[in-house]
């Protein structure tokens, strides 16, 4: 089968979901093709992301065709760039020599994405809509200038609505996006809770390096180490996590490991300094994607206090448990028993909850049991399969 993935911006070294749903589509024998501009995403601080992972300093990565694990990439020219919103030239002539049986449009807002919509009756293939906005309401963020919000309104906004419409299927990474696509778009029946899932060649439990990174930072294996990963950036409520953690750090064998890097690491620095914990919160450092799974492996719960990341995924895919906010945001990865939440501002309630994972082992034990079970759902290799179901179910309706 012939499958396209239709997106702006595409930046694998980065990993995201566009690119191990490709890699893994290709293992599982279909003709797998990526089309998206000659720019990478324009992220905030991408220089110094850049630099961490060793890409190009620039954003500009060039016309041309490539093949990445397998998929093969062709990025075309970019006419006109705002922000996130990118035009490309081409795609037509393109998806008429391919002739795909699918085209996987991701992320609306990117603008080339719509094209997908454009030209889906001229050459008769499946969409798929794909918005997987990680925000904390699941509505669309407000636009802060008077640009961006003119943009939204006389462009954005409608595109994103014609391409919702045409789509044959619409994907949304969580129960709380797919209440307001159904809502605002009027698409019943048409959205599908797909989550971000992990890539299990880069996210598994390995108990050899647990070993080799607990010792680094001389954490016994009878601690019980939290933790906490990402951008270091203030909005992330790091800081927060750290002080609800300090009574339970120091009455117990607890302590935190913190890796990545960002603004808000010399703050969370000397909070610690002042809390008098340097022997019970560790800072790791920048950590390249594909040695993440080291320090999941390493810990024993992970925590995001506020914000929806990619990371809790492949948390759960090293067989670590997590600690979310009890909103619809989150509630596929804990109605499925892979952690625990607690209510959103509740500090009592985020401390007791804390305390239960860390002291009762016979809960921490059937959460553990619970990720073993049902993990998979949320592996790529599994997910990458929905784009082909979907396209079946579609052909089967039709005949009948």
């Amino acid at each position: 089968m012939k499958i396209v993935h239709l997106i702006g911006y595409f930046q694998p070294e980065f990993g995201y979901k566009e690119y191990y749903i490709a890699r893994n589509q290709v293992k599982l024998g279909h003709e797998v093709h990526v089309i998206a501009s000659d720019k990478v995403f324009p992220f905030p601080d991408y220089a110094t992301m850049a630099k961490e992972v060793g890409a190009p300093p620039t954003r500009y990565r060039g016309e041309g065709n490539s093949v990445v694990d397998g998929v093969q990439v062709h990025r075309l020219k970019s006419l006109f760039e705002t922000k996130d919103f990118i035009v490309i030239r081409g795609v037509k002539e393109l998806l008429g020599a391919i002739r795909p049986d699918i085209v996987h449009a991701h992320a609306p807002s990117q603008g080339s994405t719509v094209l997908g919509a454009l030209y889906k009756d001229k050459f008769n293939y499946f969409l798929i809509g794909d918005d997987q906005a990680l925000i904390d309401t699941a509505h669309p963020k407000p636009y802060p200038s008077l640009q961006g919000r003119l943009r939204y309104e006389l462009f954005q906004k409608y595109l994103r609505g014609y391409y919702l419409k045409k789509a044959d299927v619409v994907f949304c990474p969580n129960n709380a996006s797919k209440k307001y696509l159904e809502e605002n778009f009027n698409l019943a029946n048409k959205v599908k809770v797909v989550p971000i899932g992990f890539d299990s060649d880069f996210y598994y439990f390995d108990k050899k390096v647990r070993v080799e990174v607990r010792s680094r930072f001389k954490v016994d294996e009878g601690d019980f180490v939290i933790l906490i990963s990402g951008r270091l950036n203030p909005e992330k409520d790091f800081d927060q996590v750290i002080k609800l953690s300090a009574d339970l750090l120091r009455k117990t064998n607890t302590k935190i490991l913190i890796v990545g890097d960002g603004r808000a690491k010399e703050r969370l620095v000397d909070l610690v300094e002042q809390l008098k914990l340097p022997d019970k919160v560790f800072f790791a450092g920048f950590v390249s994607e594909k040695l993440l799974f080291k320090y999941y492996s390493a810990a024993d719960l992970a925590i995001w206090l506020k914000q929806p990341s990619v990371g809790i995924s492949n948390a759960i895919g090293c067989s670590l448990p997590v600690l979310l906010p009890q909103t619809e945001i989150f509630s596929h990865y804990t109605n499925e028993g892979f952690g625990e939440s607690f209510k959103p501002g509740d500090k009592n309630d985020f401390k007791r909850k804390l305390s239960q994972l860390v002291t009762d082992e016979n809960h921490y034990q059937k959460i553990k049991q619970e990720i073993e079970t049902k993990k998979n759902r949320l592996d790529y290799k599994n997910l990458a399969q929905v784009d082909i179901e979907e396209y079946e179910k579609s052909k089967t309706r039709n005949k009948s």
